[in-house]
């Protein structure tokens, strides 16, 4: 299985790939329309793909990704409701947003707004699947980890666990970052997509969806997140 993980980042989207497990390669893609459309058997993306509508907001996909993350529940943003996508500015998606949902428009959901437009663009062409980089690694540490990302010890912690897939981690993301500025991407927006392409591929692993019985959105695409375990 060649699989690759997508996470957005300063310079538009860092891509991860992977071949059965072991990472193969990573590159800044400027836009998702980039990315060849068949080339793998897999993509999972950080970021939201299906939609709720106003009438069926909020996602129940964030209520039960918070549910497996104890303590680390805040990493699970709201998503907003299809109706702002169009929206020219902050204050005018926070009123339409408080006005058909009765709760205003977080900050962080305005600012990845593009993203969400352009990963629902791609979906179907790229036949994206939508994942949470914490909810993966909480499904690789049999529990949420409670450091934090940006932080040295929570950097080494994630590591760790991503050695356990790929034994060769630590230096496949010490040769990236001497590839590219500092201010191309983040180290944890690394990781994120590293464990995305791991996790999409590795042959030691089951995946399935968060939820079982997931809602779909007005263009079809579920709302839902995928979760991984090993294999007995």
């Amino acid at each position: 299985m060649i699989a690759a993980g997508l996470d957005g980042c300063r310079q538009g989207w860092i891509a991860v790939t992977s071949k059965n497990g072991r990472l193969t390669g990573a590159f800044l893609l400027p836009q998702l329309s980039q990315l060849a459309a068949g080339a793998y058997g897999a993509i999972w993306i950080d970021i939201p793909i299906g939609l709720p509508s106003a009438g069926s907001y909020p996602r129940r996909t964030e209520q039960l990704a918070r549910k497996r993350l104890p303590g680390r529940g805040s990493t699970v943003f709201p998503v907003p409701a299809e109706e702002v996508l169009e929206a020219a500015s902050y204050p005018e998606a926070n009123v339409l947003h408080k006005e058909l949902t009765g709760s205003g428009l977080q900050k962080q959901g305005w600012f990845i707004l593009p993203k969400i437009a352009e990963a629902r663009e791609a979906a179907n062409i790229l036949a994206l699947t939508e994942a949470h980089p914490e909810l993966l690694f909480a499904c690789l540490n049999e529990g949420p980890v409670l450091s934090k990302k940006k932080q040295p010890e929570g950097r080494e912690e994630r590591l760790t666990l991503l050695e356990t897939l790929d034994p060769g981690v630590r230096r496949f993301v010490s040769d990236t970052l001497r590839q590219y500025p500092r201010s191309a991407f983040a180290t944890d927006d690394l990781l994120d997509a590293a464990v995305l392409a791991l996790c999409a591929s590795h042959p030691a692993l089951i995946r399935e969806p968060l939820d079982p019985e997931p809602l779909h959105d007005r263009l079809g695409q579920p709302m839902n997140m995928m979760l991984v375990r090993l294999r007995a």
